[in-house]
């Protein structure tokens, strides 16, 4: 009788942990994408995939009001350390959303990163739809919300999402995954503010772009996408306003309707405008187009086209007549790579259109810190957001190098001190 009890009592015992805890979490097979375009698609995501989340708002020092959400595993909801700290940041028009936006969920970076014992947050920075809040300003109504370039966003919103987390989990160092421009984001705040290198104990750069060959080199298909862009700057500027997208809700519903009218001549002319090595899933690329986007300034924009026009890594440049007044000089300053001493986890690919191997290459030696580096063959610049072979082809590398990085599980250094990758190709 008494054996029976205390089965009876253990049993109770284990009910509760199990419901307090969480259950483990099971993937679906597929990504259940929403059907809407607001800024409640990240959140809609989350929950159809199952997990938990955190939602924070953070004032960044110069006033900006920004999102940031924290990827939970259920079994991890009450758990007080839930990983090594991991901060996620994305490009150019991109927000969080991007993140999730592969078919098979495990596919997407940020929860491969999380159900391998990392803490994930995902930042949104300044501009993007759900981190659209200031102290002063209504960005609805006042332009002065939208006078920003990627350079504040290096400054200001890295730091405070880094802080934060900091002072959240009680950590003394955080790693930090960015694409494209989030790349940039990561060489501004190193390079101005270096004293956050010994913040950062690996940075994961996807498709890097900084020191950029000059957009008479680059091909017909990207050169158009380019100058669309730059004339649409110049259009916003001459009507007064600084917002790129200021609906962006409405930009990705209408993106959406093209796209599932005619997904294979809308997947053709995404090829021929951005380069080869797109890699889609037909089923769902209307969804990843058009959810991913958030939004930007129009100087945003404006500075990120001034890397390829002038192939150099500068401050936004004003004009002589307000760089004299603003830099102290007529042209703006050069980012200074040597100060940035972080480790350095590099993925690139030589048909990337937008962050070209070559270019990527070149800005190798002037880092001042060690480096790791992995040419992924035959990949768009999209892929590690969608592209169909990016699970296959980068994941078990990138588990390893933040391993190697962050000394998860007791790994040692012996990954990222080799510097360099197997070659990385479809089927390899």
């Amino acid at each position: 009788m008494m054996h029976i009890r205390w089965l009876f009592f253990i049993s109770i015992f284990s009910i509760i942990v199990s419901i307090s805890s969480g259950s483990k979490w099971t993937p679906p097979e597929t990504t259940p994408f929403p059907n809407i375009t607001d800024q409640n698609v990240l959140f809609k995501l989350i929950d159809g995939i199952g997990l938990k989340k955190e939602v924070y708002k953070i004032a960044t020092e110069d006033g900006y009001i920004l999102c940031l959400t924290r990827l939970v595993l259920p079994e991890n909801k009450n758990k007080k350390n839930k990983g090594i700290p991991l901060l996620m940041v994305n490009g150019l028009f991109l927000h969080s959303d991007a993140w999730l936006m592969h078919a098979d969920p495990l596919n997407n970076p940020a929860i491969h990163f999380l159900t391998h014992g990392y803490d994930v947050w995902l930042g949104d920075q300044r501009g993007a739809s759900r981190s659209r809040g200031h102290k002063e300003y209504n960005h609805m109504k006042d332009l002065n919300y939208w006078v920003f370039t990627f350079h504040e966003t290096g400054i200001y919103d890295l730091p405070a999402f880094i802080d934060f987390i900091l002072r959240k989990t009680g950590h003394k160092k955080i790693g930090y995954a960015g694409l494209s421009l989030g790349t940039t984001f990561c060489f501004v705040l190193l390079s101005e503010k270096p004293e956050y290198n010994e913040k950062i104990y690996l940075a994961i750069l996807f498709v890097p772009v900084g020191d950029m060959p000059v957009l008479s080199t680059r091909g017909l298909g990207t050169q158009i996408v380019f100058n669309f862009l730059m004339n649409l700057g110049d259009y916003y500027k001459s009507i007064g306003s600084e917002a790129m997208f200021l609906d962006i809700d409405s930009f990705k519903k209408y993106l959406l309707g093209i796209c599932l009218n005619a997904p294979h001549l809308f997947t053709w002319t995404l090829g021929i405008t951005t380069g080869g090595g797109l890699n889609v899933d037909m089923n769902h690329v209307c969804h990843q187009t058009a959810l991913q986007y958030g939004g930007s300034s129009v100087r945003t924009v404006l500075h990120t086209l001034q890397l390829f026009e002038k192939g150099e890594f500068r401050q936004y440049d004003l004009g002589e007549g307000e760089n004299k007044r603003v830099y102290g000089k007529y042209q703006p300053p050069f980012y200074n790579y040597s100060k940035i001493t972080a480790p350095l986890a590099i993925y690139y690919s030589d048909m990337d259109e937008y962050a070209p191997g070559n270019a990527v290459r070149k800005m190798f030696p002037k880092f001042g810190g060690k480096i790791y580096s992995c040419l992924v063959e035959s990949t768009h610049h999209t892929e590690p957001l969608m592209g169909s072979l990016f699970g296959k082809m980068y994941n078990s590398d990138l588990l390893d190098v933040l391993d190697s990085g962050s000394g998860r599980g007791g790994a040692n250094k012996d990954k990222f001190n080799s510097g360099k990758c197997k070659p990385l190709e479809e089927g390899g």
